[in-house]
């Protein structure tokens, strides 16, 4: 049995507060096993891009957890998030050079000195 990338359990998003108060996901449930390559199809204002922020760890859940592998996102510090982040996600396919030196420059400059430009 595959070991699962990512993983939400109870996923909720709320955006403000009360009668104006918007719900963006609700109760999301989902596994995506290693490997696996998987779309998300849906109307506008469904929810796609916010799921894909608090997997992403750009945004953070109202409600329920949010895992890459065995890693809580929502347990996770900002700099821990940060971390996260840094360029190995950032990296363009057909090797925009110019993407991941900024994505290296960023992380540099949110203490991650693993991508540190040396002399």
């Amino acid at each position: 049995m595959k070991k699962n990338t990512f993983s939400t359990k109870g996923l909720t998003k709320v955006y403000g507060e009360g009668r104006s108060a918007v719900h963006a996901l609700r109760g999301v449930d989902l596994d995506i096993p290693e490997g696996e390559i998987v779309v998300l199809l849906g109307p506008s204002g469904s929810g796609k891009s916010t799921l894909l922020n608090i997997i992403g760890g750009l945004d953070r859940a109202t409600e329920g957890e949010a895992y890459f592998q065995d890693q809580n996102l929502n347990e996770m510090t900002d700099k821990q998030l940060t971390l996260y982040l840094c360029p190995h996600r950032w990296r363009h396919p057909a090797g925009d050079s110019g993407k991941r030196d900024l994505a290296a420059r960023w992380c540099a400059h949110h203490g991650n000195r693993q991508y540190r430009k040396r002399p």
